[in-house]
């Protein structure tokens, strides 16, 4: 029996690595998103502003849209913070993603 020709080049060891790093990254993103809603429930805006702004830059960096519908979700959490810091910068940035 002949062998097919294959339609993509043999993956090599380093896709493999890229893959795990983009899938590792992901996970952070969304670990951190969790993180961020957390600590809005804990009443802590500051740290969620910057864990949310962290797991935002990390998700959109990896093109990632489900870890940044999951931070967008926290938006509305955010407004009775406006005058916490980092929450108007986060609130901006979360109004110019575009997923």
């Amino acid at each position: 029996m002949p062998d097919r020709p294959r339609r993509h080049p043999p993956r090599t060891p380093a896709d493999h690595r890229r893959e795990g790093a983009v899938a590792r990254g992901r996970t952070r993103a969304v670990v951190l998103s969790y993180e961020a809603s957390t600590y809005l429930n804990s009443r802590e805006p500051e740290r969620a502003a910057a864990t949310a702004s962290e797991a935002l830059t990390l998700a959109h960096q990896l093109e990632a849209p489900r870890c940044i519908r999951l931070i967008k979700n926290l938006s509305p959490d955010f407004t009775p913070y406006t005058a916490a810091d980092g929450v108007p910068v986060l609130l901006a940035q979360l109004r110019a993603v575009s997923y």
